[in-house]
This record gives structure tokens, C-alpha cells and sequence, in this order.
């Protein structure tokens, strides 16, 4: 279903959550800086999103895209996409950040950056997962909060 929708720049937003969705159907939520199974939901509204930023990821297996969903300026979006195919592998969206405008690289990790301050940290697929917020001061080589396999 993530794939039929980003096709038409949609993504999921789970009931406000910061929620990850990914495309084997799978849905996670940041719990105290853990990414946390949740059950299936019907609770999804699908939003349109506006792509702030692009880049090609280690050697052109991967994209990431980030911005914001329109209808919600406080709604930073972030999806993986497979850059072979071009279909999502999965998708960020938090009600917390304001839109995610950039997107940096140190080392093997990825660091998405929002217009808050809020970072979402990864290296690909999705190992090493880290959703930093403003005001919650963390190390950035310290955090280790979670790991999926592909």
C-alpha cells in the first residue's frame, strides 16, 4: 500500500504519532527514542507531501527524500526509496518537526535535518535508528536506538 500512495507523493501519518511505515507492511513508533512494533491501523491518513530535498545514498542503491505534508506545516516527512525501482522502502512522518530540509552524510549514517531542530539519524536500509528532538540533548555517536532488517 506505501508504494500506491508515494506514487502520488502520499504518505502515512498515523494518528499524529511519529510513525514509520514500512513497504512489507509493518508500522513503528518512537517510544522514549525506541522504535516500537505497533499494531495495524486503520487510524492512517494519507498525506501529500512536498519534497524539500533529494539525495542518492552509497553508491546509487538508495534515495532519500524529505520535506513536509501540505496540508500540515508542522508534519516533517522522510521517505527511503529504492533508487532501482524507485519504490519507498519507508516512510518517516512526525507531527513534532516542521519540514525536514536537509540531508546530511557522516560516515555510514544519514542524518535528516528539520527546520526545528529535530534530527532523524539511520544507515540504510533502516539500522541504528535515532529520532533526536530539540531539547533532549544526546550524542549523536552515543545513540543506538534500534535496528530492522530489510
Amino acid at each position: 500500500m506505501l508504494a500506491a500512495h508515494w506514487k502520488n507523493e502520499e504518505a502515512p501519518l498515523f494518528n499524529g504519532l511519529n510513525s514509520l511505515a514500512c513497504s512489507s507492511g509493518k508500522i513503528f513508533s518512537f517510544e522514549h527514542n525506541r522504535l516500537v512494533s505497533l499494531a495495524a491501523s486503520d487510524d492512517c491518513e494519507w498525506v501529500s507531501v512536498g519534497v524539500l530535498a533529494t539525495r542518492n545514498l552509497y553508491g546509487g542503491e538508495y534515495v532519500v527524500k524529505c520535506g513536509e505534508a501540505f496540508a500540515h506545516g508542522s508534519v516533517g516527512i522522510i521517505v527511503l526509496e529504492s533508487l532501482a525501482s524507485g519504490e519507498p522502502i519507508w516512510s518517516f512522518a512526525s507531527s513534532e518537526t516542521n519540514p525536514f530540509d536537509q540531508i546530511e552524510i557522516k560516515g555510514s549514517r544519514v542524518l535528516v535535518l528539520s527546520t526545528s531542530g529535530a534530527v532523524l539519524r539511520f544507515r540504510p536500509p533502516l539500522k541504528d535508528v535515532a529520532f533526536l528532538r530539540p531539547g533532549i540533548a544526546f550524542n549523536l555517536d552515543d545513540v543506538t536506538v534500534g535496528s530492522l532488517g530489510r
